[in-house]
């Protein structure tokens, strides 16, 4: 399997990128999600790079799920 899921920059500021190498699928899918599992941004992966802006967001720690059915990916992300 040469799927590779990447996020940067981390810890991050305002921006993260998430960085797909390999096969997408169509029903591919990204959420940000605070430490208690509750869903703050849900983004459909069409694209090998995706972007979520983190802006709004406190600082401390928090998941970002990755999912597109034959891959599952859970990232820890930091927010300065």
């Amino acid at each position: 399997n040469n799927f590779v899921i990447d996020v940067y920059p981390n810890p991050a500021s305002d921006i993260i990128t998430l960085d797909i190498k390999g096969a997408l699928n169509l029903n591919a899918t990204a959420t940000l999600c605070d430490m208690t599992g509750r869903t703050l941004q849900t983004k459909a992966v069409s694209e090998a790079k995706t972007i979520f802006n983190l802006a709004a967001l406190p600082a401390g720690n928090y998941l970002l799920k990755y999912n597109d059915g034959a891959n599952n990916r859970v990232m820890k992300v930091n927010k300065k």
